[in-house]
């Protein structure tokens, strides 16, 4: 039937509509372009033959409803193994099933991981959407500011959707927005300075909201010196009225909102990479006591702490915004 409405001139959409009744559950709009593209080049009757016959050695596309059988275990080996790459994750999927000729390929658990809401998202720091003329204006705004007065205050989210992080977040990295142990997300909200975290990360298991960060903003104000600059982004729960009314208070209207989708520009968003990689390498602990462990973890990079000045290069971005020398610090 596809051969005769391809063979009398109809298009690849006609086919589908009127054979299928354009259901996109019993037969893809692509899978007749394909079989169009072979029914035309008179070479490929073979390929034809095979892909019709769901015989082709990367399985069944005319109805791919019965490609998704490894889904469940995807997701379990995501699970278990949450800091690989989708390479290795693949390795692991061809021990559990026993034949490399069986296994899905890379593009397909991929495909297996969105379908479960199991998402890997890799952070483009020179985003499409950001605007190099408030850049430009953010970065005037803050050459006026000394740097170790700058404290660049954040927090992560938990949401509903399931990320797997395979390296961490920061710079060139994948990025994540919250902390996932186990099946449950973690959210924190963290103020980094020149010489690390300060002593008030506050530690949830949901996401933050405005009353979340009035809170901390609360517990900030002690450590909040007379020079003291607030750097916030612009995430929904900083910008509404109750929250900057506070930041306003508390910071004594000494504060500035950073550049629209310029992470770049957040050192703590690199703060947060340090956390997050000694996380990974308490995983076993972690996941018995995620909540203590991530407080150990911040602990490690606050202030007076053993790593608390490996936080300062964050900033250089603003040290040369001022023509003054970067600082770097020697890590093992």
């Amino acid at each position: 039937m596809i051969f005769s409405y391809c063979m009398n001139g109809k298009s690849a959409k006609e086919c589908h509509d009127g054979l299928f009744l354009g259901s996109e559950q019993l037969c893809k709009l692509n899978n007749i372009h394909k079989i169009f593209r072979l029914c035309i080049d008179g070479n490929k009757e073979a390929e034809k033959i095979k892909y019709l016959s769901k015989s082709s050695v990367r399985g069944p596309k005319v109805n791919d409803s019965n490609g998704q059988w490894y889904d469940d275990l995807v997701e379990n080996l995501s699970c278990n193994y949450p800091t690989v790459s989708t390479v290795v994750l693949r390795q692991h999927l061809e021990a559990a099933i026993g034949g490399a000729s069986t296994v899905p390929s890379i593009s397909s658990i991929k495909r297996a991981l969105k379908r479960s809401e199991l998402k890997r998202k890799r952070c483009t720091f020179l985003s499409n959407a950001q605007d190099p003329v408030e850049v430009y204006d953010h970065m005037e705004r803050m050459a006026k500011v000394e740097v170790d007065d700058i404290i660049n205050m954040d927090e992560t989210s938990a949401q509903s959707k399931k990320f797997r992080p395979v390296y961490g977040r920061g710079v060139g990295e994948v990025v994540v927005p919250e902390f996932r142990i186990g099946d449950k997300m973690y959210s924190a909200i963290a103020a980094l300075t020149t010489a690390g975290f300060l002593p008030c990360t506050a530690i949830y298991d949901s996401a933050c909201d405005s009353a979340s960060i009035q809170s901390f903003l609360h517990d900030l104000e002690p450590f909040i010196l007379q020079n003291s600059v607030c750097l916030l982004d612009n995430a929904s729960v900083n910008v509404c009225e109750d929250s900057l009314q506070v930041v306003n208070r508390t910071f004594h209207g000494r504060w500035a909102r950073n550049a629209p989708y310029s992470p770049r520009l957040a050192p703590i968003e690199r703060g947060f990479s340090l956390v997050w990689r000694l996380v990974q390498q308490r995983w076993e602990e972690a996941q018995q006591d995620p909540v203590r462990v991530l407080e150990e973890c911040f602990r490690f990079y606050e202030v007076g702490q053993p790593g608390g000045s490996a936080c300062s290069p964050f900033f250089n971005v603003y040290r040369r915004n001022r023509n003054e020398p970067e600082v770097y610090v020697a890590t093992d």
